[in-house]
């Protein structure tokens, strides 16, 4: 399967495209990614932190949904590609 990352105007990813599937990110304030969501409303997993940064809870809309893209997308991945074309390797 090829991964296709997809940059938004300020360089950082806001799209993976996977075969057929899209997942779009939202970061926050400090960068983190705080949303992965499914187009068409499909699912969307929101990301909350601690007072560390680390990941304190995952929870959305149907996020199982998302979980199930992410895992079934990423596990047979064979190709990383930039919006150039340029393969980054798995």
């Amino acid at each position: 399967k090829k991964i296709e990352l997809i940059y938004d105007a300020r360089g950082t990813v806001s799209r993976l495209k996977v075969n057929d599937k899209l997942l779009d990110f939202k970061l926050d304030e400090f960068g983190r990614l705080a949303q992965v969501a499914l187009p068409d409303n499909k699912g969307k997993l929101n990301i909350k932190y601690n007072n560390a940064g680390d990941v304190d809870s995952t929870e959305g809309v149907g996020g199982e949904n998302v979980r199930t893209v992410i895992q079934e997308s990423l596990s047979h991945a064979s190709e990383l590609v930039d919006p150039l074309g340029i393969s980054l390797g798995v």
